[in-house]
């Protein structure tokens, strides 16, 4: 790994650290030797303060691991915030203590919903980015390095993805304001012209983020260095401190979760898709390359952004049929896993009842008409409850309505370009190695469908009630 000495070690404020990627980029600082303090940004909820949340967190089966193995995690302080708020909630005294200390900001918090309406998405996902890129420039006096996740999903309208920012034909700015001042229902009627052709809200609202931060550059010459982390759909590891860990907010274990209690009878895309998934750590992996890389350019007084495509960390050939396949020739050994992380549980025990994967919309739309008429005559047959009757008819509606919203991704493959992926590869590949081309599809697809059992699926079957009758 890499050494430094005390006085050249680097102090992160990290930000989205209670989610599942933000999870394994704090084991990743944790164990760097060249990270001497991290501040991660929590906010208070209900009952938990960020302390406590913290302490919860860290009993995650990926930190006990890590501590196994011998990584510390006493330097982690708890700064009080949210990135909702302006200059992030911060208290007079932490925007102070973060203004004197932090050299590198990792903003990884976000909202991950392709479904989500445009001003909610820019809302939860560009104006944060933003505001905390405004207060490296402006607010924090070591002018310290910004280092965001975007997505591959920026530019998913074109084929081949460049490595590159794509302008919009407004300012980009400007747009970010006229959408933040419209109403919600007027974003929504003109949907299609603000996005101009991005297939969902949230790639969007990332590559708004993206051409604010370069027009701002262009404007003041720049004055902080950025790199924006585009990884595909991240996934449970393959390597780390533990084989397959994955967490439940992950948006592929969230799917192969509903496929498996049958809550999918029908997927709209093409069942052997590449969907760009990516292993967690290996994704990780790229980030740190890419920490390491804007740290150096800020020595060499380089105040630019650098976009990095993270192909090279997708497994080839990882597709929707694939995972489908694995379940039914492994599910045995799938439910086994499952039972001995939590026997209380009901399982489904008859094994995966395979999605219909549909590729054209008007036949989407007419099996999804038919399934709402059978849930209406069933809910009528049985005199189920008003209240039961709108809960299975809303379950029915967010099922349409997020294979809708995934559909793009997997009716068509993109390509996303890397020359900047290379070139850190090259630099760093001995430190962090994220290269994907010797994984087998198989394997993995193996590793990612025990993560799911292991760690997805006793937790939401439990928080859904599916326990066993005494």
């Amino acid at each position: 790994m890499i050494n430094e000495n005390d006085s050249q070690k680097t102090c992160v404020f990290l930000t989205g650290v209670t989610g599942f990627f933000g999870r394994y980029l704090l084991y990743q600082l944790c164990e760097a030797e060249w990270v001497k303090n991290i501040y991660v940004l929590i906010r208070s909820k209900k009952e938990e303060n960020p302390k406590n949340r913290l302490d919860n967190l860290l009993k995650d089966s990926l930190f006990v691991h890590a501590r196994e193995q011998g990584v510390s995690f006493d330097d982690v302080q708890v700064v009080e915030g949210d990135c909702l708020q302006p200059k992030l909630g911060l208290s007079d005294k932490n925007l102070s203590l973060l203004s004197r200390e932090v050299t590198l900001v990792l903003h990884n918090a976000a909202a991950l919903s392709f479904a989500a309406r445009l001003k909610t998405s820019v809302r939860n996902n560009t104006t944060p980015t933003w505001n905390l890129y405004n207060m490296c420039c402006s607010n924090f006096a070591l002018r310290p390095c910004f280092v965001f996740i975007s997505s591959l999903a920026t530019n998913s309208h074109i084929d081949q993805i460049p490595e590159r920012l794509i302008p919009f034909q407004l300012k980009a700015a400007t747009l970010h304001n006229l959408i933040t001042d419209l109403p919600h229902e007027r974003c929504e009627e003109i949907k299609e012209f603000l996005m101009e052709n991005r297939l969902d809200s949230y790639g969007f609202s990332k590559a708004l983020a993206e051409n604010m931060i370069a027009e701002h550059i262009e404007i003041t010459g720049g004055i902080v260095p950025v790199s924006s982390v585009r990884p595909g759909g991240i996934n449970a590891c393959f390597g780390g401190p533990l084989k397959g860990w994955v967490h439940p907010t992950c948006f592929y274990g969230q799917l192969a979760h509903l496929v498996y209690r049958g809550k999918v009878p029908i997927i709209l895309g093409n069942r052997n898709n590449d969907v760009n998934m990516a292993p967690c750590d290996l994704v990780g992996n790229l980030t740190m390359c890419a920490c390491l890389d804007i740290l150096e350019r800020k020595k060499k007084f380089k105040a630019d952004i650098r976009v990095i495509n993270g192909s090279i960390c997708c497994v080839k050939g990882v597709s929707i049929g694939g995972m489908v396949d694995i379940c039914q020739s492994r599910y045995e050994e799938l439910f086994d896993m499952a039972v001995s992380i939590d026997n209380e549980i009901n399982y489904v025990t008859s094994g995966i009842r395979r999605p219909w994967m549909i590729k054209n919309h008007c036949i989407f739309q007419l099996l999804f008409f038919i399934i709402n008429a059978i849930v209406f005559i069933y809910m009528l047959f049985l005199s189920r409850s008003k209240q039961v009757s709108r809960e299975t008819k809303k379950t029915v509606y967010y099922i349409k309505k997020y294979m809708e919203a995934l559909s793009p991704y997997l009716l068509r493959p993109m390509v996303p370009l890397s020359d900047n992926c290379d070139i850190l590869l090259k630099k760093y590949k001995k430190s962090y190695p994220f290269d994907a081309n010797g994984i087998k599809r198989d394997e993995y697809l193996q590793v990612f469908m025990l993560g799911v059992a292991k760690h997805i699926i006793p937790k939401l079957d439990r928080e859904a009630g599916h326990l066993k009758k005494i």
